[in-house]
């Protein structure tokens, strides 16, 4: 039987050949010629075969949005900018707390006799006022006060009081300094007090 039909593909070789071509030709102008445009609708279309390039700008539809990638590198920094014009100046702040303390003497005066006292600020600290009393009421016993200048910057260190015991018993005369840091006191201050000391 092989013998047989390779005997009648030899006789056909031709036939078979010509038929080939027809067909072939013919499913080109059924794809060129015989479909006129627009023809082609969904149940001619395999599903999965037409690709992206086939459509036109705008006919797909937009997928979904995905995910957020990784943040990239930091840039590097920019130069600084101008510098802004300056601002109006503020209020000014309430004044902090003064530094305040005392600085007391106490001297026993005998009867008849006269006896200083001195009550001095602690190192660093000025004396803003003072005062001096004794713990007698004879009125024979007269006493007087006033502020030493020590330091260069002409602020007064020590409070004195001297006091003149004209009765018959002895006294106690006590004198007070109060002291407070010199930047607490003004520039104008130090010059009227070194005024009045003059």
């Amino acid at each position: 039987m092989l013998a047989s039909f390779t005997k009648h593909a030899r006789r056909n070789l031709i036939a078979y050949v010509a038929l080939l071509f027809a067909l072939s030709g013919t499913s080109y102008a059924a794809a060129t010629k015989l479909l006129p445009p627009n023809t082609v609708g969904t149940r001619q279309v395999i599903n999965g075969s037409l690709l992206k390039v086939d459509f036109k700008s705008g006919q797909l539809p937009r997928g979904a949005r995905g995910a957020r990638g990784p943040a990239g590198t930091p840039g590097t920094a920019g130069a600084p900018g101008a510098a802004g014009a300056r601002g109006p100046t503020g209020a000014q702040g309430p004044a902090g707390p003064v530094d305040l303390r005392y600085a007391e003497s106490v001297v026993l005066v005998a009867a008849g006799s006269q006896g200083t006292g001195q009550a001095a600020c602690p190192g660093g600290m000025v004396v803003t006022g003072g005062g001096a009393m004794t713990d007698s009421t004879d009125p024979a016993v007269t006493m007087s006060e006033s502020d030493w200048i020590l330091s260069p910057a002409m602020f007064p260190q020590v409070w004195e009081a001297t006091v003149r015991n004209g009765g018959a018993t002895p006294l106690h005369l006590i004198v007070d300094a109060i002291c407070t840091s010199p930047s607490s006191i003004s520039a104008a201050a130090a010059d009227a007090r070194q005024a009045v000391q003059k």
